[in-house]
């Protein structure tokens, strides 16, 4: 079984323990290669191994875990219980008290570990606690060539995003100082997609965290900037590049999930999306790009899954 582990930050109030960041102050990625590192080596090695990802994102793999967890095993996102004590989502089910007992015994680890020490000394918050979430089989995934006739691409700084990547056959462009928050390299992404371009993709795929990160923190300013971010320093260099090629092209521009302020956590409200054709005039032509501009058009996609079929018909 393999599970996503977070560094997060946890704080008492009195009795209670407290779950304050799900990122660690969005740790960078060398404090959080050698956290994780430093578990694998106190940790790892025999029925549980830990690997880095980036930054506070890493993944545990329970070796004969399929074997001792149920289905019954219920695991909390940390970013879904942000300033809510930890006691009511600890682990629940078949396999709950083994995964609880690995957090418990990395507590101890964490806190005298010098990266924790010298972010304390910064007025950083510390990763405390590993948390366990998002547990799962390694997935088959059918091949985006085969399943599109075309060649993709992916530029991204989640592990996440570079797994499908690599599961469905996209070519995975690495991008340097790309963090998957808003303190991102805006400018590499945007490079990294028309290089992808020239390398001869026909698709490429930006993703771009930082408003979800943005979200999460509740912090309303920088995922405003960060949207313009994504307008002014990829989209609009990417779009010029096309442009200059002559050939026909489209864009599809959306999140995958709503990650609203108030919530700091994901909800299933209805996502705005645009679909531009360099060739075509605008079908349903908004005054701007926002949900409610979004509703107006009385465009709507039931199954996400079937966007980028539709987006790709197209001629």
């Amino acid at each position: 079984m393999v599970f996503r582990t977070n560094l997060i930050n946890t704080r008492m109030d009195g009795d209670r323990e407290i779950m304050v960041d799900h990122s660690s102050d969005k740790i960078t990625d060398a404090e959080g290669r050698a956290l994780c590192e430093f578990l694998q080596e106190k940790l790892g090695g025999g029925e549980f191994d830990f690997y880095f990802g980036a930054s506070y994102r890493n993944i545990m793999i329970w070796r004969g875990g399929r074997e001792k967890c149920g289905a019954d095993l219920l695991l909390t996102p940390p970013h879904d219980i942000l300033e809510r004590p930890i006691a009511g989502y600890l682990p629940r089910g078949t396999g709950a008290e083994a995964l609880w007992a690995l957090c418990e015994k990395a507590v101890s680890l964490l806190r005298d570990h010098p990266v924790n020490a010298a972010r304390r000394e910064k007025g950083l918050r510390d990763a405390n606690r590993i948390w366990f979430w998002g547990e799962g089989t390694k997935p088959a995934l059918s091949s985006f060539a085969e399943a599109y006739g075309i060649r993709g691409a992916m530029v991204t700084a989640v592990p996440l995003l570079a797994g499908i990547a690599r599961g469905t056959g996209m070519e995975l462009c690495e991008v340097e100082g790309a963090t998957g928050d808003i303190n991102t390299n805006f400018e590499g992404k945007a490079e990294a997609a028309i290089a992808a371009f020239r390398r001869g993709a026909d698709m490429v795929f930006v993703h771009v965290e930082a408003p979800d990160e943005c979200g999460h923190d509740g912090n309303a300013a920088e995922k405003k900037l960060s949207i313009e971010y994504i307008d002014r320093r990829i989209l609009t260099p990417v779009k010029a590049y096309l442009d200059g090629t002559g050939e026909p092209y489209g864009i599809l521009l959306l999140p995958d999930h709503a990650t609203p302020i108030c919530e700091r956590t994901h909800t299933l409200d209805a996502i705005p999306f645009v679909t531009f054709y360099s060739h075509l005039p605008g079908a349903h032509p908004a005054a701007g790009y926002s949900e409610a501009e979004a509703a107006k058009t009385g465009l709507s996609v039931a199954e996400g899954t079937t966007l980028m079929a539709k987006f790709l018909s197209v001629k």
